[in-house]
């Protein structure tokens, strides 16, 4: 039985350059992968993390159509948060501003100490600030209880919708 499949959606975040794939001469009951050219699209790196994309599939034989909807959830961290930097460092005195973390990720900074303790925890309204193009991350090197933090190294670990990261802070005073 020959199988020939198509591939469709109206999502705006995706564009489909291979929208036909054709399976040639598959036995009833058989198992196997002989695609002789694969589906083929891109999602655009403006397409938000957990975005759900919705493909139309259309499967037809010799005397058969089947017609399915397929969904995939997009789960990757967006390009930006791996370009996420702190400056200045070290730190002496003032603000230390943690840079480039992307648009609309809701994202929450913690500040650690050597010994693993949370020294700061900076959220969106407290010491998150949105820019035009990114957010930044403003530590005023005070911990928790509003005392300044000590001479030392810190790490802060970045977490938000779009991903992760981490990094060294040296405070010198």
């Amino acid at each position: 039985m020959n199988v020939r499949a198509s591939v469709s959606t109206v999502d705006p975040y995706v564009t489909i350059s291979t929208s036909y794939a054709y399976y040639g001469d598959i036995a009833p009951l058989a198992s196997g992968s002989n695609v002789s050219s694969p589906f083929v699209f891109r999602v655009s790196e403006l397409c938000p993390c957990e975005h759900i994309i919705k493909f139309d599939l259309l499967m037809n034989t010799t005397d058969r159509t089947f017609y399915t909807q397929v969904q995939v959830a997009v789960s990757r961290p967006a390009p930006g948060v791996t370009m996420v930097y702190c400056w200045p460092n070290p730190v002496r005195s003032g603000t230390l501003h943690i840079s480039n973390i992307p648009l609309g990720s809701r994202p929450s900074v913690s500040i650690y100490n050597l010994v693993g303790e949370e020294v700061a925890l900076l959220r969106d309204g407290e010491g998150i600030v949105t820019l035009n193009s990114s957010m930044r991350a403003d530590w005023d090197l005070k911990n928790k209880y509003g005392r300044p933090a000590a001479s030392g190294v810190y790490y802060y670990f970045l977490r938000s919708d779009m991903g992760s990261a981490k990094g060294k802070i040296a405070v010198i005073k």
